[in-house]
């Protein structure tokens, strides 16, 4: 479940948190809806008696997910100029980066990893060996964060070298990864990898068999956010 904190608010719920309605809608004044589908949950500070308001420095948003971690809400971004609202712009991006970062913690702490990837179905994928840190890591806990960007332009300084800059386009994502385990599945996106990233051709399509030596994961997107630090004029 993700929770996702606000200041000051008051909710009143009909009774027990264990009745919370399943379909209870957030809003906050200045944001649009956070979340919805509030899953039924306990807290040490849920009111016991119908009708009673639940007045907490912070509103708790409960969301469920599809693996069993605990995510924290991205807040809206500081600087909305920079923002890229335009999804298209998004997939561009997306579609010609040919690195992604991917960032996990695992037993041994985190770890960052560049990969080649994809994004299809709303889901970034990779391919992996079957064994090593990567899989280590997604298997003791699969809250990942994915990051890819575009370098645009180096920003020189004049007189004052605070005044360097970098332009670039980016992408932040947080999610859970899973091993994809269909073998089909597998030889799908396996291909989608390699019409990417080799679009001229020149090799034989996936197979089955060559499916099964490596693994394949997929990045189940919680939150993505995008940015661009455009070059001056």
């Amino acid at each position: 479940m993700t929770l996702a904190l606000y200041h000051s608010t008051q909710i009143h719920f009909p009774g027990d948190m264990d009745h919370c309605p399943a379909d209870f809608a957030a809003f906050s004044p200045a944001h649009s809806p956070l979340l919805s589908h509030v899953a039924p949950a306990r807290t040490a500070s849920a009111p016991s008696e119908p009708g009673n308001p639940l007045t907490l420095p912070h509103l708790i948003l409960i969301h469920p997910l599809p693996f069993p971690s605990l995510f924290p809400y991205y807040f809206p971004m500081r600087r909305k100029d920079k923002r890229i609202t335009d999804d298209s712009k998004v997939m561009t991006l997306l579609a010609s980066a040919t690195i992604g970062r991917l960032a996990t913690t695992g037993p041994d702490g985190p770890m960052i990893k560049p990969v080649n990837f994809i994004y299809l179905d709303d889901c970034f994928y990779f391919h992996s060996a079957l064994v090593g840190e990567k899989i280590e890591h997604i298997k003791a806990d699969p809250r990942v964060a994915f990051q890819v960007e575009r370098v645009l332009e180096y920003i020189p300084a004049g007189e004052k070298p605070c005044k360097a800059s970098q332009a670039y386009e980016c992408v932040i994502a947080v999610g859970g990864a899973e091993m994809v385990e269909e073998p089909m599945e597998k030889v799908r996106i396996l291909n989608a990898l390699m019409e990417k990233h080799q679009p001229e051709g020149g090799y034989r399509p996936v197979s089955e068999p060559d499916a099964a030596t490596v693994a394949v994961i997929r990045v189940v997107v919680e939150k993505m956010t995008a940015k661009v630090s455009p070059p001056p004029g």
